[in-house]
């Protein structure tokens, strides 16, 4: 990546459309990521590559936008296509606090942190552009540091320039709070062998949200 990622003038829909492709080249860098795969197989990554690429430069995209909104963009420090930086990386920093419960009658309620893991180029840059990564396991399972995809991704896009945030949510073995209105709407619409993992969706949002607001409070600090 570089500069022109974060400084192109979004209300223009020409510089739009260069700013698209540029973060698509940049995307595209994940080659160097495969080729020295280690944890996976090369098809694999390639194929799970193939399948985030698209959902990244999302993400990508959504972060200039949002971030737009609190600072410049003519202000966000540069990012680079090749390596650059040392990451240093700040493991189960808790960004907030849930409860989890028996099951979906939310008896024996239990408060649990809710961590992320951050990672920080070393360098000396006051504002510096972050990623969020949210992993997938549709709400039944995964974890920010078994999921190892997404400590390479982390540690790929951290080296380039950005702070990368690889966070963790409760999931459906946590049995998280729910409303009565959303257990009464998906007991009407969800597949009725499925239903406790659709409640799961409720609390997982949620802890996303909490995320973004804990980053957006600490955002000096990275």
């Amino acid at each position: 990546a570089d500069a022109y990622l974060f400084k192109a003038d979004l209300n223009n829909l020409n510089q739009s459309e260069t700013l698209i492709k540029k973060a698509y080249k940049t995307l595209k860098g994940l080659d160097c990521l495969i080729n020295n795969a280690s944890v996976f197989e090369k098809d694999d990554l390639i194929n799970f590559t193939e399948k985030l690429i698209s959902k990244v430069l999302i993400t990508l995209l959504f972060s200039i936008l949002f971030f737009n909104f609190y600072t410049p963009i003519s202000d966000i420090d540069e990012v680079f296509y090749k390596p650059k930086y040392e990451v240093e990386v700040q493991g189960n920093v808790i960004y907030g606090y849930g409860l989890s419960h028996d099951s979906y009658k939310l008896k024996n309620p239990v408060e649990i942190p809710l961590k992320l893991d951050a990672y920080v180029p070393k360098n000396d840059f006051k504002n510096r552009p972050i990623l969020v990564l949210i992993h997938g396991g549709g709400f039944r399972s995964g974890d920010k540091k078994k999921m190892t995809q997404y400590i390479h991704f982390s540690k790929y896009f951290a080296s380039r320039g950005f702070v990368v945030f690889n966070i963790n949510y409760r999931l459906l073995k946590d049995y998280g709070s729910i409303p009565e209105e959303w257990t009464n709407y998906i007991n009407l619409n969800a597949p009725k062998n499925d239903l406790d993992r659709f409640k799961a969706v409720y609390p997982a949002i949620r802890d996303a949200k909490a995320a973004i607001r804990w980053i957006v409070a600490n955002k000096t600090k990275f």
